[in-house]
This record gives C-alpha cells, structure tokens and sequence, in this order.
C-alpha cells in the first residue's frame, strides 16, 4: 500500500505527489488532478506487479476507488478493510467497490502486537455495507 516517504521510479514526480497527499491529510481538501494521478499511479502499479493484497486504499491519497477496484478485479488483486485507524475501507467504499467483481480481505493492522487479530471495526463495516461475506476471503462461516 501507498505510503508517505514512499516514492519508486521517480522520484521527482513521485515527491510531488507525496507533498500533496501529505498536505491533503492535514488540510482534507485534494484536487481532482490529484486524484487522477494518485488512481493512475495504482491503477499501473497493480498491473506491473503482482500485488496480492492493496492495503488501505485511498488512505494515504485520494483515488477513484471504482477505477482501483476494477484494476484489482481484473488482477485478482483483494482490497484490504483495515480495522485500525485508518477507517479503509468505509462502508461506502465497500459499497462502491462492490460494484465490480473484486474480492476483500480483512486486516487487523497491528501497530502493536497487543492488536493482532483484532476485526471488529473492519467487520462492522462489511455487515453495514451488506458486503456478501464470501467476497472476504478471510471470513469462514460457521
């Protein structure tokens, strides 16, 4: 998953993207371009790897989610729901990623080990979004 610091084959690109994702978490205000590129910039990185699982989508930079989702479909690429404090995927997104045929994971995001396994937020989520469990690849039914 993006990450602040984080900044690949080009690094001054990449630099300037990071600043504005940066300043955008603190001021809660992106531009629409930003958004583009920040889809972009996922949209390829999902088709020139293989990339299992993509973590907190649009935590660290506004994307269009539906674009992402259909990449990670299309990849067979699972879009994590982190129950920590990012809050990603909200029911929304899940509801809006959905649409596609993309498949989730649940995540505990453990920044402590105190929190492994931990769920209950990131389930939450999935039964307020009346996401179909077997799309999470990680429930069991029982």
């Amino acid at each position: 998953g993006y990450h602040f610091g984080v900044f690949g084959e080009n690094p001054l690109e990449a630099g300037k993207v990071h600043g504005i994702n940066f300043l955008s978490g603190i001021t809660h205000r992106t531009s629409p371009m930003n958004r583009l590129k920040n889809t972009e910039l996922i949209v390829r990185a999902v088709y020139e790897n293989e990339i299992r699982v993509l973590t907190h989508p649009g935590a660290k930079g506004d994307i269009f989610l539906d674009e992402v989702a259909r990449a990670c479909a299309s990849r067979n690429t699972l879009l994590e729901i982190n129950n920590s404090g990012h809050g990603r995927l909200s029911a929304d997104d899940i509801r809006e990623a959905s649409k596609t045929d993309v498949k989730f994971v649940i995540s505990s995001d453990a920044h402590h080990p105190s929190k492994v396994g931990h769920f209950g937020s990131a389930l939450k989520r999935v039964l307020e979004a009346d996401l179909d469990p077997g799309r999470v690849v990680n429930l069991v039914r029982v």
